[in-house]
């Protein structure tokens, strides 16, 4: 698909590497993260998004080299967002990453007709000088632009994240993007579950881990699949299509 016409994109999130080759919650992450690269680099997207807690220990640097070194292995472009499990400074050094901030890690890329923005919510809000940048860039635009950001940006109906680990200023940072009529799709992880949700003409799309996932019912936490996913988005001048591929072991 030309960057011109349309743009196809591969979000994968909350891989939780963990370092030197051991297990997170008895799971080998890095076998979990290689296989749904392999599924990704079989559908040939034209760039992929990282959706942050890229690494099981916080900002782990032996985890993201070898996120680094997979990455080049199969040269497909690709973008970093920052979750509460990552350094930002980390991941600046070891990608190779600019950002409109010295602090934080966010982002505006155009790619052809079409603009994908990234938030940094890795101290579990998003920050005032996030949306005040936010609110300057998308001010006089007209360019269509997918938002990226690990929380949600909104209570999800998933209890146990919703109650223990939600985003801590998620209706401020709703009522901004409600006020940009350019951003009418939101991509997020941290959930570690698939869900869709439909508010005010915003679409919030929830990916699913690539370490495992964890109930959307009741107040416990509860793992209840170790199958891997990522999420595909098609986006295009008709609109966006968007469908989770799960792993079978």
């Amino acid at each position: 698909m030309s960057a011109e016409t349309g743009i196809r994109i591969a979000h994968l999130t909350d891989s939780h590497i963990a370092p030197d080759d051991s297990l997170v919650r008895d799971i080998d992450t890095r076998q979990n993260f290689e296989a749904v690269l392999e599924s990704i680099a079989d559908e040939h997207p034209d760039i992929i998004v990282l959706g942050g807690d890229l690494a099981a220990v916080d900002g782990d640097l032996e985890a993201y080299r070898w996120i680094e070194s997979r990455l080049a292995d199969i040269e497909i472009p690709y973008l970093i967002i920052a979750g509460n499990h990552d350094n930002t400074d980390n991941l600046k050094s070891v990608f190779k990453i600019s950002s409109e901030d010295n602090e934080e890690l966010f982002f505006a890329i155009k790619i052809g007709n079409y603009q994908l923005i990234g938030l940094d919510s890795s101290k579990g809000r998003i920050s005032n000088i996030q949306l005040d940048w936010l609110r300057e860039t998308m001010s006089s635009g007209s360019v269509p632009s997918l938002l990226f950001m690990h929380h949600p940006p909104l209570y999800c109906g998933c209890e146990f994240m919703d109650s223990k680990y939600p985003l801590e200023n998620r209706e401020e940072v709703f009522a901004v993007i409600q006020n940009i009529p350019t951003i009418s799709h939101i991509f997020c992880g941290h959930y570690h579950t698939e869900k869709i949700i439909f508010l005010n003409n915003k679409s919030v799309f929830i990916t699913p881990s690539t370490m495992h996932q964890i109930g959307q019912a009741g107040l416990k936490y509860k793992e209840v699949s170790r199958l891997s996913g990522w999420r595909k988005i098609e986006w295009n001048k008709t609109g966006l299509k968007s469908s989770v591929t799960i792993l079978n072991p």
